[in-house]
């Protein structure tokens, strides 16, 4: 129990005893924002229910503002960051957007890749039964770090206490060693 200031007097109201008394007020401040269907009706009638819990629990009498007056505040302000919330989501672009200065063609036929994907995974496969050891070891080595822990070249320099150069030179080097191995 909480007492709360109306224009009509104060009461003494349990949350559900209150939320009652200012539903009404809730649908109107919702009714006044510009809702564009069902779904965002509901959704900002929720937003207000929290925002009444959140008055509720924070409302202070010794102010001498009206409970209904203080809610209306925290309602706005609940929807507006909700809004603004809502605003960051529909910035993203749709990738079937028809692109400028062209017929039929859409951001996804841009950006699509032409990636034979099954190709790669049985290249993959390949690649993983291949003998290493059939390399020096130092070239394994970068072998391995390259391209079984996706380190960059720059970073198998710096944890082997080599150069970059070196290091571009041996992987050469290796591959053109495992390419013959597996044209054999």
């Amino acid at each position: 129990m909480k007492k709360l200031k109306f224009s009509d007097g104060i009461y003494n109201l349990a949350k559900d005893e209150a939320f009652l008394k200012v539903e009404k007020l809730i649908r109107k401040i919702i009714q006044n924002c510009d809702c564009y269907d069902y779904h965002e009706y509901n959704d900002l009638y929720q937003v207000g229910g929290l925002a009444f819990i959140k008055a509720y629990n924070s409302y202070d009498i010794s102010k001498n503002i009206n409970f209904s007056t203080y809610l209306g505040k925290v309602i706005t302000n609940e929807i507006g960051m909700y809004h603004r919330k809502m605003k960051r989501h529909l910035n993203v672009p749709s990738l079937n957007v028809s692109v400028a200065d062209t017929e039929n063609c859409e951001l996804l036929d841009i950006i699509s890749d032409q990636t034979d994907y099954e190709e790669v995974a049985l290249k993959n496969v390949a690649l993983s039964s291949i003998n290493l050891n059939l390399l020096a070891p130092n070239r394994k080595q970068i072998i391995y770090l390259k391209f079984y822990k996706n380190k960059t070249q720059n970073e198998i320099a710096e944890f082997l206490g080599l150069s970059q150069s070196y290091i571009s030179r041996q992987i050469t080097i290796a591959l053109k060693q495992l390419r013959a191995k597996i044209a054999l």
